[in-house]
């Protein structure tokens, strides 16, 4: 789950197969609850929203209700995963991708396509 188009950019150089959940804005995260819920039993959740408040909010607000995993220290001290895209380049992506496969995007044997950066 990413807050714009642009950090899922960002994230699909890793994964193009990936399934991915553009909010569009964090207002919409609240929207998002339901899928979420419905999903987090056969997908594992990745969640990648911007590091200013209203993201670290809305990202502790989804985990309080929802199973995922928090990808924002990787980007720490940058705006967003597209900003550290940016600044750091693939090198650092490397990081996130082997956490994100380390933690199988499926549940049960049933295996989407791509390593499931978000959903």
């Amino acid at each position: 789950m990413v807050e714009g188009f642009t950090d899922y950019l960002a994230l699909y150089q890793i994964d193009p197969y990936g399934n991915f959940l553009i909010l569009g804005t964090v207002n919409n995260a609240e929207k998002s609850l339901k899928l979420l819920k419905k999903l987090e039993d056969k997908y594992r959740i990745f969640i990648a929203l911007d590091n200013d408040e209203a993201g670290r909010k809305a990202t502790e607000k989804i985990l309080s209700q929802v199973k995922g995993i928090d990808l924002a220290d990787f980007y720490k001290g940058y705006k967003d995963v597209m900003d550290w895209w940016q600044e750091e380049g693939f090198r650092n992506f490397v990081k996130i991708k082997s956490v994100v496969e380390e933690q199988p995007s499926y549940i049960n044997q049933e295996k989407p396509r791509g390593f499931g950066l978000g959903l």
